[in-house]
């Protein structure tokens, strides 16, 4: 009990932002397709990136992904047409989320219009939250 009051506190602390009281400045987002954009901002924002896309599109391990959800829905289509058949079409399995994190990792280590986007325009927006502080909360607590 007591150990989980201390990984309480720090969880507190830790999600209320930095200790000095000061607001993280982050940029207005500009929504251009605000829909698409609240809810992936991420790839709305690798989208509008024609070097990120290209780059995206020249790594062989994400379009070995690509290819294979596509076999996936594609078969999914010729012989079945109830929805659980695309739904499993479409997950991810621990390996291929594993491949393309190890993908998108080489990507941003050596790719600089990757690295931009990432450093300049994502973490800047405010929309996604970066940084050691959260995994160990969710390690504490979890």
């Amino acid at each position: 009990m007591r150990n989980r009051s201390k990984c309480a506190l720090i969880a507190l602390v830790l999600l209320n932002g930095n200790s000095s009281g000061e607001e993280t400045a982050h940029q207005v987002l500009t929504l251009s397709a605000p829909v698409q954009d609240r809810n992936f901002y991420v790839l709305s924002l690798l989208e509008r990136s024609p070097e990120v896309t290209n780059a995206l599109a020249g790594a062989l391990p994400l379009r070995n992904i690509l290819r294979t959800k596509q076999g996936a829905l594609e078969k999914a289509r010729a012989s079945c047409s109830a929805v659980s058949c695309f739904d499993e079409a479409l997950r991810w399995t621990d390996a291929e989320i594993a491949t393309a994190a190890e993908a998108l990792e080489k990507l941003f280590l050596a790719d600089a219009a990757v690295r931009k986007v990432t450093d300049q325009r994502l973490r800047s927006s405010g929309a996604y939250v970066f940084g050691t502080n959260q995994r160990a909360v969710v390690n504490c607590l979890g």
